[in-house]
């Protein structure tokens, strides 16, 4: 079987082809959206004898947008065009921990790998994210042509006037009809079943969702999890994640994280970062080469 890995980046080339190079296997096949905003050239001169790899960069990703769907989207058309069978979806920032590196070893090829919360989950605060879709977000960001970095104070601030005025109207959208709404992590393992599911479906939720707020951790779960794939989705993205011991959200691992890491039952850990803590990509190299 042949299995799709597909990323998107828009920085650390280097430690990209480090990644790349754990994850050379005769299954695998590389595809990567370089973000339009980032130097391709040097993505590519440095990727360029990476066996079984494509490097697209068809979208402007900005962080909490749309876009972020746009390129998962465009990357799993990629996979399936080329026949894949199962597909990883992992950020530049991921490292491999097990020690063979053929990945459809530790999954079973009919089950789908994704985080998944049913909303509203109050866990997460009052209003159990629900904020993310009752109100519109990302206003003036709704166009492919033209589009303001969500980080960039300004237009935060134009962001939270409309959000106060929806407030004060009390404007509550709807969610999309006949769907229940699920979050979680944007990182997940499907098949190529579900695959096409999403590629020919995904458009009947779309437009709603170019007005939700980090719409990448909603998107796929929303859609899949309403479907009759719900019963092959397993609530796990197979990877070692902190969110609790800070300061980042999520914390970038380090040497001090080695034993939790290789410990837990992962495939994959991230955050990891080679300009704060390269011990640790050397620690994990040595790891997956005891047998």
């Amino acid at each position: 079987m042949k299995y799709g890995i597909i990323m998107t980046v828009h920085n650390n080339p280097k430690q990209l082809r480090r990644l790349c190079e754990t994850l050379i296997n005769s299954n695998a096949y590389f595809f990567i959206h370089v973000d339009k905003k980032s130097n391709f050239s040097l993505f590519e001169n440095e990727l360029n004898d990476i066996p079984r790899l494509k490097l697209i960069s068809t979208n402007k990703v900005y962080w909490a947008d749309i876009s972020q769907v746009d390129a998962t989207i465009d990357l799993i058309k990629e996979a399936l065009e080329a026949n894949m069978d199962y597909i990883f979806f992992i950020s530049g920032q991921d490292y491999l921990i097990k020690n063979d590196n053929n990945l459809l070893k530790y999954v079973d090829v009919n089950k789908n790998y994704m985080e998944y919360f049913k909303l509203p989950n109050y866990a997460w605060g009052k209003d159990g994210r629900c904020n993310r879709y009752k109100y519109y977000h990302n206003i003036i960001n709704c166009h492919k042509s033209f589009k303001f970095n969500p980080r960039n104070r300004y237009y935060n601030f134009i962001n939270r006037v409309f959000l106060k005025i929806q407030r004060i109207f009390k404007i509550n959208r709807k969610f999309i009809n006949g769907y229940v709404p699920y979050s979680g992590a944007n990182w997940f393992n499907i098949n190529s079943k579900c695959a096409k599911y999403i590629l020919n479906n995904y458009k009947k939720i779309y437009k709603y969702f170019k007005f939700v707020q980090f719409p990448d951790e909603m998107f796929i779960q929303t859609l899949v999890l309403n479907s009759n794939l719900k019963n092959s989705v397993e609530n796990d993205t197979l990877r070692y994640i902190d969110w609790h011991t800070g300061p980042e959200q999520p914390r970038i691992l380090t040497s001090e994280d080695y034993e939790k890491i290789i410990q837990s039952n992962a495939i994959f850990c991230r955050k990891l970062d080679e300009k704060k803590d390269k011990k640790i990509f050397d620690m994990l190299d040595k790891h997956r080469s005891i047998k």
